[in-house]
């Protein structure tokens, strides 16, 4: 079973998610002397199949996309096929909250244009099209719960 709190979890069954790693640049530099890992830890839990996702919002934070669309058909308790965010300011595992607004397909991977808010996904699947999440919420760019709701057009 995938670490973190249970609580937090998209899926009680889901193994995957993302580590969020704080390391110190100038450590590099001086190779040998000390680590320059900071900090590391579970900052999303409860997904499956993560794949590359992408940086969003301004750069406040990572979208992790989940590469299938099982289900409970497949024999999970939710949904898969989803973009989660995961805030650069975390400082422990955050709640997995689809963002069901941007489509459940096998996302590849997602990036999100800093001055327009659009979000552009690819897909694993086939030729791989490309897909602009259109944002018509405002509120998006600082992403909440509430973010999960929005409208998406494709």
């Amino acid at each position: 079973m995938w670490p973190g709190p249970v609580g937090t979890r998209y899926d009680a069954l889901g193994s995957g998610g993302t580590v969020t790693i704080d390391f110190d640049s100038r450590s590099l530099q001086n190779a040998g002397q000390h680590s320059p890992i900071v900090k590391d830890f579970v900052s999303l839990n409860g997904t499956i199949v993560n794949c590359a996702g992408g940086l969003a919002f301004g750069d406040t934070g990572w979208i992790t996309s989940e590469e299938t669309t099982s289900g409970p058909a497949q024999g999970w308790l939710q949904k898969h096929g989803y973009n989660f965010f995961v805030p650069a300011s975390a400082e422990e595992t955050v709640p997995a909250v689809a963002l069901r607004a941007m489509g459940r397909f096998a996302h590849e991977a997602a990036i999100a244009d800093a001055q327009t808010g659009i979000v552009y996904q690819t897909e694993d699947a086939g030729s791989g099209p490309v897909r602009a999440f259109i944002v018509f919420c405002p509120m998006i760019r600082t992403i909440s719960r509430r973010a999960a709701r929005c409208r998406c057009w494709w």
